[in-house]
């Protein structure tokens, strides 16, 4: 398992290291400063002037830089967190959209919350974590320099105690792991409370069911493993409390029984071990918060999300979306598979031919297969075989390239960005998303201010309606509409088809419509049929146009 300190070290080796080693001076400092207060100690009340002051240089100084190391470490953990957000946020980029569909939702969200956080809180936590393992292990080495033979005495007990806590920290550590995955599950149960609202209102029995079965058994189990989480954490500090009054209490009796050091010696030690006591309790305070970090570091790289370089994204290169029209598109023998073994269904071969301003109408029922061709048409799934060809010339397909940008798309469940400007300098004018939103009935909605769409909240027609406005506004060469109509009334319908459709015909746009609705068939130049991810019929209202076929 890869530590935050070992990612830390291996990617920003050099200002870790600034940072750790102000750390330990400041260290040095403090320890200097016990030495010298043992050595005022034992002047017999005698004033010692140089003392005084050499002991105030040396509390600055160690102040200085510990506040120095803490910055250092902390502005690093937090440059490092920002970092490594970024990194991950390209790397669900560049994961195809079926690669993030296996995965699910409620695990990417997941990790972009509860794992995230941890590891950030974890690199956050570092400086401190740095500063007090160096007080504890230089306090250490300040006491077997004084005496080694009184050293070694309490070594022996202080690993037999700290055998003991290495076991309660494993127990934390296995609480901690399985805690994990209950929060995954409670995600889930989440997004089902969110989502699924209107289900649960409509069952009374479904809601009990929910409450005692699933979201009320994730949370008691969540709430076992952070109390038993806590008990193995609280028994550890107690015990390490003990622990040090029990090397004090043999200091004590080996100091003066066994090995017959003096009293100045003794109280040297004594004075040491208490000052070590804040340190050592801050870093098994720490201990569990390094824990959390690490185990989601694993958890990302399970996923197989890096966080130490960013992913290469095409469009860290990209311009901007492609406007204007094109004259032909084609599909030859296209055909798509699920990863799944489980699931039969299979897309293609589809074979199809568009031309500039034609409407093709994609129709057929439920699993038949739509959807997932215009996901493969747009560049969004990858097909298994066959070509996209533009203009005669193949393309590839991968987010930010070519491909995606001659597409634009109001897919079923689609997301609309409150932002319309893809450059952040050039914004599409007042007046013309005003009067789109106006069109849409949007206008007392939505607020278009500075770039932005401005709401409080849309039903899912009016959600479709915005994603209308956008796709309007982008100017895309080629505009997929999947199911767009089948949430509007009759007054937007009639205007998609009338309207809509027609302006972007006259504009030279491809458009492909998936849709149930009948009645507007009249207005395509072609229909497309399918059955069980096949091209069942197809027809053309203008015979000039290139045969579409499928097998």
């Amino acid at each position: 398992m890869r530590s935050i300190i070992e990612l830390l070290f291996q990617t920003n080796r050099r200002r870790f290291l600034v940072g750790t080693l102000l750390g330990i001076a400041g260290s040095g400092s403090f320890l200097a400063l016990i030495g010298l207060t043992n050595r005022m100690l034992q002047a017999h009340a005698r004033v010692d002037f140089a003392g005084v002051a050499l002991f105030i240089a040396l509390t600055m100084t160690a102040a200085l830089l510990m506040a120095m190391s803490q910055h250092a470490l902390a502005r690093f953990g937090c440059e490092k967190a920002a970092e490594i957000r970024r990194n991950l946020v390209t790397h669900i980029l560049a994961t195809s959209h079926k690669g993030c569909e296996d995965v699910g939702n409620q695990r990417l969200y997941a990790a972009l919350t509860d794992d995230l956080d941890a590891v950030s809180i974890a690199i956050w936590s570092l400086s401190s974590l740095v500063i007090n393992v160096g007080v504890t292990a230089g306090g250490l080495v300040y006491l077997a320099w004084v005496s080694l033979p009184f050293f070694a005495c309490s070594a022996v007990i202080l690993a037999a105690g700290l055998a003991l806590s290495r076991l309660l920290m494993a127990r934390m550590h296995a609480n901690i792991r399985t805690g994990s995955v209950t929060e995954y599950k409670l995600h889930k149960h989440y997004e089902g409370l969110l989502q699924g609202g209107k289900e649960l209102r409509l069952d009374p029995a479904k809601v009990k069911y929910f409450l005692h079965y699933e979201l009320g058994k994730s949370i008691d189990e969540l709430k076992e493993h952070r109390i038993r989480s806590n008990l193995y954490l609280a028994l550890g500090s107690a015990w390490n409390n003990v622990l040090l009054f029990l090397v004090i209490a043999s200091v004590l009796t080996i100091g003066y029984a066994v090995l017959h050091q003096s009293a100045g010696i003794v109280a040297i030690y004594i004075i040491t071990l208490l000052f070590l006591r804040n340190p050592i309790n801050t870093v098994v305070d720490l201990v569990p918060v390094y824990m959390r970090g690490t185990i989601a570091l694993e958890h990302l790289r399970q996923l197989g999300l890096s966080v130490t370089h960013p992913a290469n994204l095409p469009v860290q290169h990209a311009t901007v979306r492609a406007h204007g029209a094109i004259e032909r598109l084609e599909l030859e023998g296209i055909c798509y598979r699920h990863h799944d073994p489980d699931v039969a269904f299979a897309l293609g071969p589809v074979n199809l031919v568009a031309e500039r301003g034609e409407l093709v109408f994609v129709s057929g029922g439920n699993g038949s297969g739509k959807t997932t061709l215009m996901k493969v048409l747009c560049g969004l799934y990858e097909p298994a075989a066959g070509r996209i060809l533009v203009e005669g010339r193949e393309l590839v397909a991968q987010i930010g390239d070519e491909h995606v940008r001659l597409f634009s798309a109001v897919l079923n469940d689609s997301y609309v960005f409150d932002f319309l400007s893809t450059d952040g300098e050039h914004t599409p004018s007042a007046s013309t998303v005003e009067a789109l939103l106006r069109e849409q009935g949007l206008d007392r909605l939505v607020r278009y201010d500075n770039g932005r769409l401005v709401h409080s909240g849309l039903s899912q027609g009016q959600q479709k309606r915005l994603g209308l406005v956008s796709v309007l506004i982008e100017n895309s060469p080629v505009v997929i509409f999947d199911e767009w109509a089948a949430n509007q009334d009759a007054h937007f319908k009639s205007n998609f088809y009338d309207n809509v459709l027609e302006r972007l015909r006259a504009a030279g746009k491809i458009v492909f419509v998936v849709t149930h609705d009948t009645a507007w068939f009249h207005k395509a130049d072609r229909i497309v049929h399918l059955e069980d991810g096949k091209v069942a019929s197809a027809s053309t209202a203008r015979p000039a146009i290139a045969a579409l076929g499928g097998a």
